[in-house]
């Protein structure tokens, strides 16, 4: 039991990223099953011993297992429009002064068409074990009658509680994952145009600082439109000095 329990949790894990709430989800929906199914077989008349029940808790867990709710999340969670837009919505044209509206599919589509896609072969594995359940319960074996019957009854409203409340959590979840997912590429623009909104020009500061030492050097040695710092001067007035230059440099900072 505790196995089954280890395998519902990581196996939640690697399917949608959730530490808690589909395992949680799947589990509550199972203890509803079992709240239930005692109230039927207290009105079927179904003999239950809170020993026995005790004892074989366990088995019924494992009999009833968690792999069909896996099964439909894992198909939810496959579905190709679950973040993916609407092909329709891309050739949309924009109206001018407006952003170019992308709609998705609604949560509940996804989730009813995995269903579709999914609901066959799980319906058909609850039918083969209802029907294996009925065959222990309609034996006279002490024990193993009550037992069957039970995990009929358990098996029954498990699969009414797959399509409904499960699957209501399931659209939630969708809805949620793509709010989370909205958010997250808003932050990633925000931040890529706040980054490239304070981000300098390339050597702007490097080329302002050189044009202001030349035009400076210039101003004090009277040489206009001469580049000292390069060696560049008139050919009619020589080399001009490096140290004259080097000397210069108090002066035109202060």
């Amino acid at each position: 039991m505790h196995s089954t329990f280890l395998h519902l949790f990581f196996s939640s894990c690697a399917l949608a990223g959730s530490n808690f709430w589909l395992s949680t989800s799947i589990f509550l929906s199972s203890c509803f099953t079992f709240l239930f199914t005692l109230q039927l077989c207290r009105f079927f008349g179904i003999p239950l011993d809170p020993i026995a029940l005790t004892e074989a808790l366990p088995f019924l867990v494992c009999t009833v297992g968690f792999g069909k709710p896996l099964h439909l999340a894992r198909e939810v969670m496959k579905h190709e429009y679950i973040f993916t837009p609407l092909p329709s919505s891309s050739l949309r044209p924009a109206v001018s002064g407006q952003p170019q509206h992308i709609s998705m599919k609604p949560a509940g589509e996804v989730v009813l068409e995995a269903l579709d896609r999914a609901g066959n072969s799980i319906v058909r594995d609850y039918a083969l074990e209802i029907a294996v359940m009925l065959v222990g319960a309609y034996s006279r074996v002490g024990g193993l009658k009550e037992f069957c019957a039970l995990a009929s009854l358990a098996m029954t409203l498990d699969c009414v509680m797959l399509g409904t409340f499960y699957t209501a959590v399931l659209t939630v979840m969708v809805g949620v994952r793509r709010i989370k997912m909205v958010r997250t590429l808003k932050k990633e623009q925000e931040l890529n145009s706040a980054i490239g909104a304070f981000k300098p020009p390339e050597h702007s500061a490097e080329h302002a600082l050189n044009t202001s030492l030349n035009t400076g050097l210039n101003t004090v040695l009277r040489l206009p439109n001469r580049d000292i710092c390069h060696g560049n001067s008139d050919p009619k007035m020589g080399f001009i000095d490096p140290l004259r230059c080097f000397l210069s440099i108090p002066a035109v900072i202060l």
